[in-house]
């Protein structure tokens, strides 16, 4: 028998049966790499998005596009209420080198900052709401003390909104970021926090606002005080909407409910399925919004048969006056889960312009047609009950 040294026999395996090995990401996966990252944080998916940004931090890319995986790298871990994580990542030399120095000191403030929570009284806190401009939901809400009205707003993601010289009176502490508002240099605003926000007996601490002048002409015309955001929302389990009965219900308890129709979308956005005389849409679900309407994507994919009825309307927001030409759809059948929700010559308003995805809003006008609306911001989902 003949017998082989083991260095050769190994040889002899590897020439036989060569091993594949995975190529470690470049420098031009980054825009890759980065869009997936930013794909798993928007939708939740944190654990996914931790994997993705220890590869996107090991690739020599330039300083803009460490600061960018840098402020992910802390969102990720501020969204999840990892403090301590986020602390190490602010001590790393890789975030330290790659934000600036107001950034960094925006962060850094912000870990050392208590964590929001929510203090229960009880398992369920009912209050009745009253509606704003006919569709949203405005609700009496006690911040710092002081009794404020508000309405309710799932797309307001990241901070309740609140107007300057408001915050000033209630105390609310501003904590050093400034943020422009829907791109416009001149509106701005500062992240603020108060100390309570209470609904009811349930109190919720440490909030953050965004703080702004702009928002002052917002809430004039709203005739509110403020905004209530989806950093709130997460906090409390189920919101039920009781439409009949003129109340809405924090509850502590997850209810056993399937979730029906809503899906978690990139851009801190929830998207629901529908129909409209047959053709497949994909709307934000907006609490925040008055009127469900479509988009000019909607033209897009489904080009009109006919003309539509044409108008244009004129809407000053945040020191803006936006001007939209809008379009009424006549005689049109809307459906959500199939035939069991669906309304026959429904009108909805066809916009020139919308949100980046989906085919438009499908807003609180169309909530108040269901007799319950049970919607949870941490699970993501909605049940709608006719």
């Amino acid at each position: 028998m003949i017998s082989l040294k083991p260095s050769i026999l190994l040889l002899a395996c590897v020439l036989l049966f060569p091993m594949t090995v995975p190529a470690r990401p470049a420098a031009s996966d980054y825009s890759r790499l980065y869009g997936e990252a930013r794909d798993c944080y928007e939708s939740g998916k944190n654990e996914a998005c931790d994997s993705l940004l220890s590869e996107l931090m090991s690739l020599k890319i330039k300083r803009l596009q460490r600061r960018k995986v840098s402020s992910l790298l802390l969102d990720n871990a501020f969204v999840t209420d990892r403090r301590e994580d986020l602390r190490q990542a602010l001590d790393s030399r890789y975030v330290r080198r790659s934000l600036d120095r107001t950034d960094y000191r925006y962060w850094r403030l912000l870990s050392e900052l208590p964590a929001t929570e929510a203090v229960w009284p009880e398992d369920r806190v009912t209050l009745p709401f009253r509606r704003v401009r006919d569709a949203l939901y405005g609700i009496d809400v006690a911040v710092n003390g002081r009794i404020l009205s508000g309405t309710i707003d799932n797309c307001a993601s990241d901070y309740c909104e609140i107007a300057s010289e408001m915050a000033e009176a209630l105390g609310i502490r501003p904590i050093g970021k400034k943020i422009r508002i829907n791109g416009n240099r001149r509106a701005q605003s500062y992240i603020g926090i108060a100390d309570s926000l209470s609904l009811g007996g349930l109190v919720v601490r440490n909030v953050l606002f965004s703080v702004s002048d702009s928002f002052a002409s917002i809430a004039e015309a709203l005739s509110i005080d403020f905004v209530l955001g989806e950093n709130v929302l997460r906090q409390a389990g189920d919101l039920i909407f009781d439409n009949a009965e003129g109340s809405v219900t924090f509850s502590r308890q997850i209810l056993d409910l399937p979730p029906n129709v809503l899906r978690a979308y990139p851009d801190h956005g929830y998207y629901v399925d529908a129909t409209l005389d047959g053709k497949a849409l994909t709307m934000l679900l907006d609490f925040g919004n008055t009127d469900t309407h479509l988009n000019a994507r909607f033209l897009e994919e489904y080009p009109a048969d006919e003309p539509y009825e044409e108008t244009t309307t004129e809407v000053i927001m945040q020191d803006r006056t936006w001007t939209t030409k809008s379009y009424l759809l006549k005689q049109a059948r809307f459906e959500l889960c199939g035939a069991a929700c669906g309304w026959e010559e429904i009108e909805i308003r066809l916009e020139t312009n919308g949100g980046r995805r989906g085919l438009g809003n499908f807003g609180a006008d169309m909530l108040h047609k269901f007799g319950l609306v049970v919607f949870n911001a941490r699970r993501q989902y909605v049940q709608l009950t006719r």
